[in-house]
C-alpha cells in the first residue's frame, strides 16, 4: 500500500515540473488584464501583451509557480493553477 501511495505522490510532483505553456500564458494575460484595471489603463496601452504560447522563451517551475520569460525579455512569476 504504502508503496501505491508513494506511486501517486510521485505522479502529482511530476506534474508540476513541467510548464504548461497554455496555462502559463493564459495567467500572465490574466495577470496583465488585472494590472491593468488597477491603474485605470488597458493592456493595449501597457505597450506589451496579451501573449501568446509562442511567446515564450524560456519557461520553469518554482514551487507552484511557472516562471515565463517572454520573447520581449519581460519575465513573469504566475500561479501554474488552470
Amino acid at each position: 500500500m504504502a508503496a501505491k501511495a508513494k506511486s501517486k505522490e510521485e505522479e502529482s510532483n511530476k506534474e508540476v515540473k513541467e510548464v504548461d505553456l497554455s496555462v502559463a500564458v493564459k495567467n500572465v494575460n490574466q495577470w496583465l488584464k488585472d494590472y491593468a484595471a488597477e491603474n485605470d489603463t488597458s493592456v493595449t496601452d501597457l505597450g506589451y501583451g496579451p501573449y501568446k504560447s509562442e511567446d515564450v522563451l524560456e519557461s520553469s517551475v518554482d514551487g507552484d509557480e511557472y516562471v515565463v520569460v517572454m520573447t520581449d525579455f519581460r519575465k513573469f512569476r504566475v500561479s501554474s493553477a488552470k
